[in-house]
């Protein structure tokens, strides 16, 4: 095996698989032959081999979303309690199924080499890992909402459903950039702790959990704005109004409930 060339870092450089002396862990299959084995005859084989496994690895990625998707596609039927109807309804929540079964279904390959990389390394850096999460992430706040944007017909509008699930996921998927810089520059340089590990992993159900409560509408911009007042209003209860705007509620409270009674009563329409 031709020694190793010391990169500008002080760590090693492996051979290339395709010149005399690369390996890796499977290749090359046919010993001292393929070995010495012109480059090109080489890399043009590797290079059909390698197109063979994507095809083998996009028919079993179908198969398996195929399977997602009539998991996914269950419904049961409910009887609505105190009436003699039922009511069909999917068993998965469309949000809960995009984020895990999907998401994994479309990113079992990427996932499977940078797991593949690791193990073969033991546990070291290699050049998959960060890079491939980062490009696909990339791929998919670029690439996919370019082409969702351009597959909308001229003069035709189109809108986002679930606001709050959008605003959440587009949130985690910022932040998982700025986690990603933070564990491995920042807090422990050029190496990934257990404890920065277990967080990164917690993020994920958290994401699950935050995202279906959007869904269901219990996570809004107006339960949070009524949280935030009715604990307001609970430390404010046997204090004395301090400031102006205080002053004025205390004040003026009756008008101010009267008022907002009447803006939600619909005028009957006049013909």
């Amino acid at each position: 095996m031709a020694d190793a060339v010391p990169s500008k870092r002080g760590a090693s450089e492996e051979v290339a698989i395709c010149h005399p002396g690369g390996h890796g862990q499977i290749l090359p299959i046919g010993g001292e032959w393929e070995d010495n084995l012109n480059t090109r005859a080489r890399v043009f084989l590797y290079l059909l081999g390698m197109l063979h496994c994507f095809m083998g690895m996009s028919i079993v990625s179908d198969r398996f979303m195929s399977g997602i998707e009539r998991i996914t596609g269950i419904q049961k039927t409910r009887r609505i309690p105190g009436t003699p109807r039922y009511k069909t309804g999917a068993v998965w929540n469309a949000t809960v199924a995009n984020l895990t079964l999907m998401a994994l279904g479309s990113s079992a390959p990427e996932i499977l080499l940078s797991l593949n990389d690791i193990l073969k390394r033991n546990f070291m850096e290699g050049k998959l890992g960060t890079p491939s999460i980062v490009g696909s992430g990339a791929f998919n706040l670029f690439i996919i909402i370019a082409i969702s944007i351009n597959a909308v017909p001229n003069g035709k509008i189109k809108y986002i459903k679930e606001e709050g699930v959008y605003a959440i996921t587009a949130f985690f998927a910022v932040f998982a950039y700025l986690w990603m810089f933070l564990i491995v520059s920042v807090i422990t340089p050029n190496e990934v702790s257990v404890w920065e590990a277990v967080l990164t992993f917690l993020f994920f159900p958290l994401l699950v959990f935050l995202a279906y409560l959007a869904d269901i509408h219990v996570l809004t911009i107006e339960n949070i704005k009524a949280f935030v007042w009715k604990r307001k209003d609970e430390r404010s209860e046997g204090q004395e109004p301090k400031t102006w705007l205080e002053k004025f509620r205390s004040a003026h409270a009756l008008e101010l409930l009267e008022s907002s009674k009447t803006r939600n009563v619909k005028e009957p329409e006049k013909n």
